[in-house]
């Protein structure tokens, strides 16, 4: 139910202060980390198949960064 939280599998990469964005289909964009500057994959979580998918990779790693959800669904970092 909505509000609940539950343990899944392990993002692919551990991102410590990272962003989260849900996407309008539902899966979850994650991008950026703390202490792992070199980190310039994103990650794509489906709770449906309960599985991280690496996805993009961006020309510079990400700290502070914000992602918006666009009315298309997609999200911009």
């Amino acid at each position: 139910s909505i509000g609940d939280w539950t343990a899944t599998v392990a993002m692919n990469f551990a991102r410590p202060a990272h962003t989260a964005t849900v996407l309008a289909e539902g899966r979850v964009l994650v991008v950026g980390s703390l202490y792992r500057p070199s980190l310039q994959t994103t990650e794509l979580y489906d709770s449906a198949t309960e599985t991280w998918t690496n996805t993009i990779v961006l020309n510079y790693s990400r700290l502070n960064q914000k992602n918006i959800l666009l009315r298309n669904g997609t999200g911009l970092i």
